[in-house]
């Protein structure tokens, strides 16, 4: 099974399901841009919340973007038993030290926004704390 959201052709935000799975989705939010899509779904008769995030590369754009999914979040009336997963690409680094190799290592303004999101929905990022000490990137720079 498909979601695909977003009008902007030049990215469409996914989640994507096994059609094995027991899944009934409750709520639907997207972004028109192809930003974001949140998808409130009971899967295996458990309470889900799924984000796929497409964030900017620009800063000021990012915030803007990570006030909307707070925004978004305040109005969703979850279930209090719902897990969260949130995902996508974020276009920063939470840790300028582990995350980050070379060019400019301060963090964002977007950063804090980030993790104002996920102290208050109580995310952790599942890959760094199995992954406590690794450098590894997804993208870099060929010219750095």
């Amino acid at each position: 099974m498909l979601f695909a959201h977003g009008t902007n052709h030049s990215r469409v935000v996914l989640i994507l399901f096994s059609d094995e799975l027991q899944l009934e989705i409750k709520n639907v939010v997207e972004d028109k841009g192809g930003r974001y899509i949140f998808l409130e779904a009971l899967i295996q008769d458990s309470p889900f919340l799924l984000v796929n995030l497409y964030a900017p590369t620009k800063s000021h754009e990012q915030c803007f973007l990570f006030d909307r999914v707070t925004s978004v979040l305040e109005d969703m009336s979850l279930d209090p038993n719902c897990q969260f997963i949130i995902g996508g690409d974020f276009n920063t680094h939470l840790d300028s030290n582990l995350d980050n190799l070379g060019g400019r290592i301060e963090s964002k303004p977007s950063v804090k926004k980030i993790k104002e999101i996920m102290i208050s929905n109580d995310l952790i990022d599942i890959w760094r704390i199995c992954n406590p000490d690794k450098k590894q990137f997804t993208w870099t720079k060929k010219n750095r």
